[in-house]
C-alpha cells in the first residue's frame, strides 16, 4: 500500500556514493531540504566522506543493512547499470519506493522485470531522468502547449564536447555507450515535450584514438505522425571548439532557442507584439540543480497516490526509443519504437 507522507517523513537512503551522488544528488537534496538518513557503498572511503561532508550518520558497506531501516522510505540507487538491477529488485521487495539512476537498464527485459516487481510490491519506482527538470528549459513545455510557437515542425538538439574518461573506469568498458548513457537524457526530454515518435533513425561512429570501447558520436532523427521532425546530435569527440549544449525548436508561429549552459532561453512568437522577444533567465544549473526534480516528484506521487512523471513504466517507452536507435544503426533502417518488446 502506498503511504501518504510529507517530504519530511520520507527519509532517503542512497545506495552508491560515487561522483554522481556527491556532486549532484546530495547538493540538490540539501538545497531542497530533503532528508538523507543513510548511505551504502562497498567503498569505505566513500562512506567516510558521505558521513563527514553530508552528515549522514548511518552508513553501511552492505546495502541490505540500509534496506532494513524503517526510517528509509525511499531508496535512491545511483550505482552503475551493470550492478543496479538486483539492488532495485531487493529495494522494492523490502517495501521501499525507489528512484533509480538512468539508464534504467541496459536490457529491455530487465527493465520490464523491475517495473513488474515494483507493481507487485505496491511501491513506486521512478527513474532519475532529471533532464526534464533542467532549470533553463522549464518554460518550454508550457510555451509549446500554450501555442506560443504554433505547431512545432522541427527541433534540433546538439551536445558537442570532448569527453575523456580515465583508463579502467567502467564507462570506458561500455559498448554500446553514448546513446544509452547520455543520449537517454535528451530522448526522454523529447518524449516529455512531444510525446512518442513514430520512427527512429540513427547512425553512430567513434574516434579510433579513444580508449572508450563503445560509440561516442551519434546522430538520431525522430519522425512523428504530424509534421514534426527532430534531429539530435551527440558528439563527445569534439575537437573544434569548447563545445555546446543547445536547443532550437521551430513552429508555425514562432521558435524557442537556448544555449543550455548559458542560463537563458528565448521565445519568438507571433503572439507577442511585433519585434518583442520573451526571455527567461535562471541561475539554476542542470548539474546539480535538476537532480532534486525527480525525487520531489516521486515524493509528491507518493502523497498523491499517482505514478511519478518519470516512472519505470514511462521509462520503458524511453528505452524503446533507445533500443530502436541501436536497431536502426545495426539494420541501417528507420525503426518503430514498438518493435522493441
Amino acid at each position: 500500500m502506498i503511504e501518504k507522507n510529507s517530504k519530511e517523513d520520507l527519509g532517503i537512503g542512497i545506495i552508491g556514493m560515487g561522483g554522481i551522488a556527491n556532486d549532484c544528488h546530495l547538493p540538490a537534496y540539501k538545497k531542497a531540504g530533503l532528508k538523507v538518513v543513510a548511505a551504502a557503498d562497498t567503498n569505505t572511503e566513500a562512506l567516510a566522506k558521505a558521513s563527514k561532508q553530508w552528515g549522514i550518520k548511518k552508513v553501511f558497506k552492505d546495502y541490505h543493512d540500509l534496506l532494513m531501516l524503517p526510517e528509509v522510505k525511499i531508496v535512491d540507487i545511483t550505482t552503475p547499470p551493470m550492478v543496479k538491477v538486483p539492488q532495485v529488485l531487493d529495494a522494492v521487495k523490502a517495501g521501499k519506493h525507489v528512484l533509480a539512476q538512468k539508464p534504467f537498464s541496459r536490457s529491455f527485459e530487465e527493465a520490464k522485470l523491475m517495473v513488474k516487481a515494483a507493481q507487485k510490491a505496491g511501491v513506486l519506482l521512478a527513474v532519475n531522468q532529471q533532464a526534464r527538470w533542467i532549470p533553463v528549459l522549464a518554460p518550454v513545455k508550457d510555451w509549446i502547449e500554450d501555442g506560443y510557437i504554433g505547431k512545432p515542425y522541427f527541433c534540433l538538439i546538439s551536445e558537442r564536447f570532448r569527453v575523456q574518461f580515465p583508463k579502467g573506469t567502467w564507462k570506458t568498458e561500455m559498448d554500446p555507450f553514448i546513446i544509452i548513457q547520455n543520449g537517454v537524457h535528451y530522448l526522454d526530454l523529447l518524449r516529455g515535450w512531444f510525446g512518442e515518435p513514430k520512427l527512429v533513425n540513427a547512425v553512430t561512429t567513434r574516434d579510433e584514438t579513444s580508449i572508450t570501447m563503445g560509440e561516442h558520436i551519434s546522430v538520431i532523427t525522430l519522425e512523428y505522425d504530424n509534421a514534426l521532425r527532430v534531429c539530435f546530435i551527440n558528439d563527445w569527440c569534439n575537437r573544434c571548439d569548447n563545445g555546446e549544449r543547445s536547443v532550437c525548436i521551430e513552429g508555425t508561429g514562432g521558435g524557442i532557442r537556448s544555449d543550455i549552459d548559458s542560463g537563458t532561453i528565448t521565445l519568438h512568437s507571433d503572439k507577442l507584439p511585433e519585434g518583442e522577444v520573451k526571455e527567461y533567465k535562471t541561475d539554476g544549473k542542470w548539474f546539480p540543480d535538476a537532480f532534486s526534480g525527480p525525487m520531489l516528484d516521486l515524493m509528491e506521487a507518493i502523497r498523491e497516490g499517482r505514478e511519478p512523471k518519470t516512472s519505470g513504466r514511462d521509462n520503458l517507452k524511453t528505452l524503446q526509443v533507445i533500443f530502436a536507435a541501436y536497431k536502426s544503426v545495426k539494420e541501417k533502417r528507420a525503426v518503430r519504437p514498438e518493435e522493441i518488446v
